[in-house]
């Protein structure tokens, strides 16, 4: 044994001689000197199974996974003093924790372990490996399991683990022993944050502890930025950066005024006042007793904003308006645009500007922008980040004549060429993919069927190996990862920490994603990945009338997860039904193909669409419209600014008939939608004026018309631009390939004098312009007391076709427009009543027009989501929707008619129309 001597390195006692016993100490698994490696161990004799030492859970059946495993273990290790001290997952404690090399005490952090060994151990002597540390040669086959006692964590710990050395030292050292102190965790009573208890009253005093007094050393930082009304831009905390507020003190003159522009603060102020407190005022105002600066204003030049115009920077349409408010500002002398530097960060720029209007963000005539120069973004609390805006403008402005440098003008050019470029890969991709990856009507049970988040993959790698576009089909590239952050959505949860990979054929470059429903997967943008099972419940969801969004709150509510950005969710619902195999045969299979007695109305509520542009001639493929409507649903997986519609597809919503109409009337047009309504219903008080707008806005809004048959099934959609007239059902009737020997309207002599109109030289409703029995006094009379009948046999029994124009399925080419029962007494010109639908006595028990009106009052509860939709999503989702609701209604229909039938459950077969 041998006596060492320190001395304090603290208080430099002089009489602080102790005396350490070194000894060697046992080395713990987790700890291995620089160079070496663990070895890898078989937990049976086979040695098909093998375990981590250090994760005593963890098996796997490969010696290559096991081997990447331990090899991970020793990347994220701490380096220290030639000693790599890996993470233990081992109970010596109930999380993972980290052994120290010298004393065996156990610390959870790894930066913690860092400052112990770094700060407790800087001066003590290096001791020798034990033999029973892990450090071993690669070639060694067998080590102890991690079971047995010998590489105990326990006897680490311990204050007498210490044994004799077999180096021949006689040097020893005697090491302390510390104990593990279990912290207590507490939470912050002001932001809920869970923290150390000992951490928790010095967290309270930096973060919410606010300022003790306003005083001289210690306020919040202001200057004045306009000098003549006393308006100063003053932190809004005193920690940290903040958007300055704006802080009126005006106290000479006629008026003084003297406010915190801060809505927080007003408040403070009413209930001071209420309280009595009538002098008492916010830590802003006060802080402007110590304001000692004045902000210089920037004189902008117009030569600089023409220069931004040309660089697209600024729109081209703002340069008129920055012009103007500038002039507007010098003629208020007031300062135009004002840079507020209050500290605090090192990026992030904000600019006073100059605003003419008092709105509820600009409540003393300015607004303050903020610029931020790592993410090059603006911000104003007028708009969104995303769009433009007058203060932006004059922000840029006024910082391209400062600092010219911060606005890199042609790399944002660059950017969008290179853009263009790969827009025309993924266009490829995505036209791939509408084509080769559809998802079958009827998914299989597997798909389907409920399974936890773990049973999926966690890989996600496309299963093309050649190029199936280019000639020769050449071999892909190999998979490149596109994130290892993405998720998978489901029914129980979310499942976080998901790699996707992309091919990418080098003859093409076309990329190739995994797109695999079999595997129970629906990929929308390699980001977000949602289950079929989700998928699928999302479907039935919305025909029991909710929502997407409601959905996913309530799945998030309930399994107490974050769950993704509900807009991206239903984005990514309707990529997967683009993606459905869909049939949308439109047919019932009661009435065939080709109903004989049809019912039409009209939905009166849908997404405002634009006016259309004045070279469309109302001719458009109707294939190549709904290719386009789904290519756009699917794009959106790939990238969000692509647009597929040229015509259809346009996502502002504005409503230029009211301001026509407005503007017709002699009414402003100025304000919101409420404020042009109360001024028009204040204009119609006047009959005569009422009759001129009424002629004005006859087809001036939207809705949809709907040809369904008896049964509710729906054969026909038309989303109008105007509002109804019989020329909307019209169109879609002559667009039939057999016509309907009954139409059942609102409207039907309309209808039939319009129809006949369009095919003036030969007629389709006749006889009678489409009436059952000729215009005649005597008819007129009959129908009148409900005495005229007129018998249409062909409805119920088929007759031989008359000409080449008989229907296929009654043979008959007799054409009839008539009112349905719910319109009986709706009827004002006295023609009208031969066209009563109870003349015909085999319509009584054919016509069932309850069933259209449940149609519709179904879509109506959908009206609050699909009016909030952008035009061509509102199209695409509603007739998914109906076509879901047909094979709803078709099902029950045929389980209907197989039990009238008496045909066994197990004889029965799909679907198919009974008649033709």
């Amino acid at each position: 044994m041998q006596a060492i001597c320190f001395i304090c390195l603290y208080c430099y006692h002089k009489s602080l001689n102790i005396v350490i016993y070194i000894s060697v100490l046992q080395v713990h698994p987790s700890i291995v000197r620089a160079g070496g490696q663990f070895e890898i161990h078989s937990s049976d004799l086979n040695q098909t199974l093998f375990h981590c030492l250090l994760c005593p859970k963890f098996k796997l059946k490969s010696s290559r996974r096991i081997q990447r495993h331990m090899e991970g273990h020793i990347n994220t290790a701490l380096h220290i003093e030639g000693n790599i001290i890996c993470r233990c997952n081992q109970p010596c404690r109930p999380t993972s924790h980290y052994h120290c090399p010298y004393c065996g005490r156990t610390i959870l952090r790894k930066e913690h372990m860092e400052t112990h060994v770094n700060g407790y151990h800087c001066y003590t002597l290096s001791f020798p490996v034990s033999h029973h540390s892990p450090l071993v040669s690669p070639e060694t086959s067998n080590i102890l399991s991690a079971s047995q006692p010998e590489a105990s964590s326990t006897d680490a710990c311990s204050p007498d683990a210490s044994f004799e050395a077999g180096t021949g030292s006689d040097n020893t050292m005697k090491l302390p022993s510390y104990g593990v102190r279990s912290l207590k965790v507490a939470r912050c009573p002001h932001c809920s944050l869970r923290l150390y208890k000992k951490n928790l009253s010095a967290h309270i005093q930096r973060k919410h502890a606010g300022l003790k007094d306003i005083t001289a050393a210690s306020h919040l930082k202001n200057v004045c930025v306009d000098e003549t009304r006393g308006i100063f831009a003053v932190q809004k905390v005193a920690h940290g950066f903040s958007v300055p507020i704006h802080v009126q003190r005006k106290t000479w003159g006629s008026h003084h005024q003297i406010r915190c522009g801060l809505e927080e603060c007003h408040k403070y102020q009413l209930l001071a006042l209420q309280s009595g407190l009538i002098y008492s005022l916010c830590e802003h105002i006060r802080s402007l007793d110590y304001c000692s600066q004045i902000a210089p204003e920037e004189l902008l030049n117009v030569e600089v904003l023409e220069d931004l115009v040309s660089l697209h920077i600024v729109e081209e349409s703002m340069m008129a308006t920055c012009s103007l408010r500038q002039k507007a500002a010098e003629k208020d002398h007031v300062p135009f645009s004002v840079l507020v530097d209050l500290g605090g960060s090192t990026h992030q720029l904000c600019f006073s500007v100059h605003e003419p209007k008092m709105r509820s963000f600009s409540c003393f005539g300015r607004v303050v922008v903020t610029y931020n120069l790592i993410k090059d973004s603006w911000h104003c609390p007028c708009t969104n980040p995303h769009k433009s805006c007058p203060h932006k403008s004059i922000g840029k402005w006024h910082l391209f004549q400062i600092r010219k440098d911060l606005l890199p003008a042609p790399a944002q050019e660059i950017s969008h060429s290179d853009f263009q470029y790969s827009a025309t890969e993924l266009e490829r991709s995505v036209r791939y993919t509408y084509a080769e990856k559809k998802i079958p009507a009827a998914l299989p049970a597997a798909s389907t069927a409920p399974r936890a988040l773990t049973n999926y993959p966690v890989c996600l790698i496309p299963t093309e190996e050649t190029c199936k576009l280019c000639a020769g089909h050449p071999r892909l590239e190999e998979g490149f990862l596109i994130t290892d952050k993405a998720a998978i959505v489901g029914m129980s949860g979310v499942k976080h920490n998901i790699s996707t990979y992309n091919k990418r054929c080098p003859k093409c470059h076309m990329h190739y994603r995994y797109q695999e429903w079999r595997d129970g997967l629906h990929n929308f943008n390699d980001h977000v990945i949602l289950t079929i099972e989700l998928c699928v419940y999302m479907r039935h969801s919305l025909q029991s009338h909710v929502s997407v969004s409601r959905v996913i709150s309530s799945l998030a509510s309930f399994r107490g997860q974050k769950f993704p950005a509900v807009s991206i969710i239903f984005q990514a619902y309707c990529h997967f039904e683009a993606l459905t195999k869909a049939e949308y045969s439109y047919s019932c299979v009661n009435c065939g193909h080709f109903p004989a007695v049809v019912i039409m109305d009209l939905h009166r509520n849908m997404s405002e669409l634009k006016k259309l542009p004045e070279d469309f001639d109302g001719h458009h493929d109707i294939e190549d419209f709904w290719d386009s409507v789904h290519l756009e649903m699917i794009s959106q997986g790939f990238f969000p600014s692509m647009y597929w519609m040229s015509v259809y597809t346009d996502h502002s919503l504005i409503n230029t008939t009211l301001q026509s109409l407005c503007k017709s009337c002699g009414v402003e047009t100025g304000g919101s939608r409420t404020d042009l309504i109360i001024r028009l219903r204040e204009k119609l008080m006047n009959q005569q004026t009422y009759f001129s707008v009424y002629q004005t806005i006859w087809g001036g809004s939207g809705g949809w018309s709907v040809i369904a048959c008896p049964h509710g099934i729906v054969y026909s959609l038309k989303f109008n631009l105007q509002t109804e007239s019989p020329r909307d059902f019209a169109d879609l009737l002559l667009s039939w390939k057999h016509f309907p020997n009954v139409c059942l309207y609102d409207s039907a002599h309309g209808l039939a004098t319009h129809t006949n109109s369009r095919v003036p030289g030969s007629p389709l409703f006749h006889p009678h312009e489409g009436k059952p029995a000729p215009s005649t006094m005597e008819n007129l009379a009959k129908a009148g007391c409900q005495e005229l009948k007129v018998p249409l046999p062909w409805l119920k029994e088929k007759r031989e076709p008359s000409g080449d124009d008989g229907h296929p399925v009654t043979g008959s080419s007799h054409h009839y427009a008539l009112h349905d029962k719910l319109h009986h007494s709706n009827l004002k010109d006295p023609y009208d009543v031969l066209r009563r639908a109870d003349i015909v006595p085999e319509l009584q028990d054919l016509v069932k027009t309850k069933a259209v009106k449940h149609l519709f009052a179904d879509m109506r509860k959908n009206n609050y989501f699909l009016n909030s939709m952008a035009p061509s999503t509102h199209v695409f989702l509603m007739r998914n929707l109906i076509e879901h609701r047909n094979m709803f209604c078709n099902t029950q229909l045929l389980e209907t008619y197989l039990d009238l039938l008496a045909i066994p459950v197990y004889r029965r077969r799909p679907w198919t129309v009974l008649s033709t």
